[in-house]
C-alpha cells in the first residue's frame, strides 16, 4: 500500500470513527514512513478518540510531526485542540498564535483564538477581529459566524450580529446556534421572530423545561395567553419539585386574564402555603380578591405582609393600602387612624397627609383638605400639587376673594404709606440671615437654612405681595399695624387662608429687613428686573401661578412685564 492510499483509508476511518482501522492503519503508517509526520498526526487523533482519551500518548506523537514539519501550522492547532481537552486553554491559546504566525490565515487558529477572547477573556473587539478574518477566509463557517454573532451582540452591535446569526442558522438544527439567535432576537426585542424560534428550539430540544419557561416569558409578552398557559405547565411537568414560584408567575397572571379563577387561586393557594414570606405572591393574591370584590380576604393578605416587612416606615405602602381597603369596607375611622399615624411620622409625613388631604376632599371639607394637601406638596408630594390645581382651584379662588373683600379698606391706608412707598414695585432678595436660634445648632443645619433662603424673594404692592421660596408661593394681603417714616409693622394674610401673622419691616441704607420673630431678621437686598439670576427665575417658574399676581395691581406690572411675561400670558 503506497503513501497516498494509506492516507486515503485513514481519512475515511477517521471520518467513520472507525476506532480499530484507524489504530491499524496510523501504525503502520508510522511503521512504514517513520520519517513522514502524517502517521504520527493519525496516530494522535486516535489516542485522542478512545472512550478513554489516552493524553498523554497523544501529545507524544504530535510533537513528533511536528518535529518532523515544524513548518506546519495545522499540527500546532491540533496539539492546541489536545490541550483544550484536558483544560489547559492558556497553553492552547499559545500554540494557536503559534500557528497564526506560521500561517496568517489559518482557520482553525483564527476561529480558537476568537472564541477564547470572547467567551475567556471578555476582550470582544479581539475577538471580532480574529473571527471577522474567519469569515473573511471561510464566509459560511459556521462556528466562526457564531462566536462572530455573540461577540456582536455583546457590545451591541445587533444589526451584525444578526446578520452573523442569520448564516450560522443555515443547515441542520444547531442548539447552541439557535440559544445565541435568541439572545440576539431578545437584545433587538423582536416578539415575532422570538416566538418562531422558540417554536423550533422547543421541537427540537422539547424535554428542556428552561426551555419552555423563558419560551412563556415571550409569549406573555405577546398576549399569547393560552399557549403561556400550556408551555409553562409541560415545564413544571418536565421539572423537579423545587422549581422557583417566580416560574409560575406569566401562568398566573395568564390564568388570571383568562378568567380562569378557580384554577388561579388552587394554584396560588398552593405556591403561598409553600413561600409564606414571598410578599409578590400576596400581592398578586390581592388583586385577584379585590377584583373579586373579596374584601376582607385582600386586607388579610395585606396584613399578613405589614406582619412580614415588621417596619412601620418600610410597610407605609401597604399601611396606605389597608387604610383604603377599610375605606371600601366602610371602616373610615380604622383608616384615618392608619393615615394620621403616617402624617405623625417624618419619614411618612407627606404621604399621610396627602392621603388625608384627598380623603377630606372627597368628604367635602375643603379647608382640612387644602391644609393638608398643601403641607403634603411642601414636603415633596408632586400628587398633591396636581391634586390642588385639578380639584381646588375654585375653593381657593372664593377664599383669596374673601380676604381681598375683607381687606379692602386698607388698601386705601396701604398706599398713602410713606414708608412702604419706598418698597413697592421692587423685587428683593434675601441676601444674609441674623439669627440666636441658629448659634446653637450645628454648621450643617445652618447651612441647610441658609440655603433653603438664597431663592427667597418678596415684592410688595398697595394691595398685597408675593413671597417666593423654592419649593413654595405665598400670596398675601396685609394690614398695616403701626408705622414710622423707614419702618411698619404689618399684619400678614396669605391668601390660601391658611396663615397669618405679623412682621417687622425697615430700611437700613439700601437693604430691607424682614423679621417674624424675635431674634431674627432676614436681610434683602433691591433685586434689578435686568439682573435676576437663574436660580430665582426658576423658583417663579415652578411655584408662580400668574394670577395669583393680578390682584396686587399696577405697581406689579413692571415685574410682570420685564421678566415674568411668560408666566402672566
Amino acid at each position: 500500500m503506497n503513501k497516498e492510499q494509506l492516507i486515503s483509508k485513514l481519512s475515511l476511518a477517521i471520518s467513520s470513527r472507525n476506532i480499530q482501522e484507524l489504530e491499524s492503519l496510523s501504525k503502520t503508517a508510522v511503521e512504514n514512513f517513520p520519517d513522514d509526520a502524517f502517521g504520527y498526526v493519525y496516530l494522535s487523533a486516535y489516542f485522542s478518540m478512545l472512550d478513554v482519551p489516552e493524553f498523554s500518548k497523544a501529545e507524544i506523537c504530535i510533537v513528533k510531526a511536528i518535529e518532523l514539519e515544524p513548518s506546519n501550522a495545522d499540527f500546532y492547532t491540533r496539539f492546541s485542540e489536545l490541550k483544550n481537552a484536558q483544560g489547559n486553554i492558556e497553553e492552547s491559546r499559545l500554540l494557536n498564535l503559534k500557528a497564526l504566525q506560521l500561517d496568517a490565515n489559518n482557520l482553525s487558529a483564527l476561529t480558537s483564538l476568537g472564541k477564547y477572547d470572547l467567551y475567556n477573556a471578555n476582550l470582544y473587539d479581539n475577538a471580532i477581529r480574529y473571527l471577522a478574518k474567519a469569515v473573511e477566509i471561510q464566509p459560511n463557517n459556521r462556528k466562526a459566524n457564531l462566536y462572530l454573532a455573540h461577540a456582536y451582540s455583546k457590545i451591541g452591535n445587533f444589526s451584525d450580529a444578526l446578520v452573523s446569526i442569520s448564516v450560522a442558522l443555515k443547515g441542520e438544527f444547531d442548539e447552541d446556534v439557535t440559544l445565541v439567535y435568541i439572545d440576539i432576537l431578545e437584545s433587538l426585542y423582536d416578539t415575532k421572530q422570538l416566538i418562531e424560534a422558540f417554536d423550533m428550539l422547543v421541537l427540537k430540544s422539547p424535554d428542556n423545561p428552561q426551555y419552555r419557561f423563558r419560551f412563556a416569558k415571550h409569549l406573555f409578552d405577546a398576549n399569547i395567553f393560552t399557549e403561556t398557559v400550556i408551555q409553562i405547565k409541560k415545564g413544571i411537568e418536565l421539572s423537579d419539585s423545587n422549581l422557583s414560584y417566580k416560574v409560575y408567575l406569566p401562568l398566573l397572571k395568564s390564568l388570571f386574564i383568562l378568567d380562569k379563577k378557580d384554577e388561579y387561586f388552587e394554584i396560588i393557594n398552593g405556591l403561598i402555603t409553600k413561600n409564606s414570606a414571598e410578599i409578590e405572591l400576596y400581592e398578586l393574591r390581592i388583586n385577584a380578591n379585590v377584583s373579586e370584590s373579596k374584601l376582607e380576604a385582600a386586607l388579610d393578605d395585606t396584613e399578613k405582609i405589614i406582619q412580614i416587612i415588621n417596619d412601620f416606615v418600610m410597610s407605609a405602602d401597604y399601611q396606605i393600602q389597608k387604610a383604603y381597603l377599610l375605606l371600601k369596607l366602610n371602616r373610615k375611622e380604622g383608616a384615618i387612624n392608619i393615615f394620621e399615624q403616617l402624617a405623625a411620622n417624618e419619614s411618612t409625613a407627606k404621604d399621610g397627609l396627602f392621603n388625608l388631604g384627598m380623603l377630606n376632599l372627597k368628604l367635602g371639607n375643603n379647608e382640612k383638605a387644602y391644609i393638608m394637601l398643601k403641607e403634603a406638596r411642601l414636603r415633596g408630594k408632586i400628587e398633591a400639587e396636581s391634586a390642588i390645581y385639578e380639584r381646588m382651584i375654585d375653593y381657593l379662588d372664593g377664599v383669596k376673594a374673601k380676604i381681598l373683600e375683607e381687606n379692602a379698606a386698607a388698601v386705601s391706608n396701604n398706599q398713602n404709606s410713606v414708608f412702604l412707598n419706598k418698597v413697592f414695585g421692587k423685587l428683593w432678595i434675601f441676601e444674609s440671615l441674623d439669627s440666636k436660634a441658629m448659634k446653637s445648632v450645628s454648621e450643617l443645619i445652618a447651612n441647610n437654612v441658609i440655603e433653603s433662603l438664597k431663592s427667597f424673594t418678596m415684592f410688595l404692592t398697595e394691595k398685597g405681595g408675593i413671597l417666593v421660596k423654592a419649593i413654595q408661593t405665598d400670596a398675601i394681603t396685609y394690614k398695616i399695624i403701626s408705622e414710622t417714616e423707614d419702618s411698619a409693622k404689618l399684619h400678614l394674610i396669605l391668601l390660601d387662608g391658611t396663615k397669618t401673622m405679623d412682621v417687622n419691616l425697615s430700611l437700613s441704607g439700601t437693604k430691607l429687613l424682614f423679621s417674624e420673630r424675635d431674634g431674627e431678621v432676614i436681610h434683602f437686598q433691591e433685586l434689578k428686573l435686568d439682573q435676576i439670576p437663574e436660580y430665582v427665575v426658576d423658583a417663579y417658574l415652578r411655584t408662580l401661578v400668574p394670577e395669583e399676581m393680578e390682584f396686587m395691581g399696577d405697581k406689579a406690572s413692571q415685574l410682570t412685564a420685564s421678566f415674568f411675561s411668560e408666566l402672566a400670558s
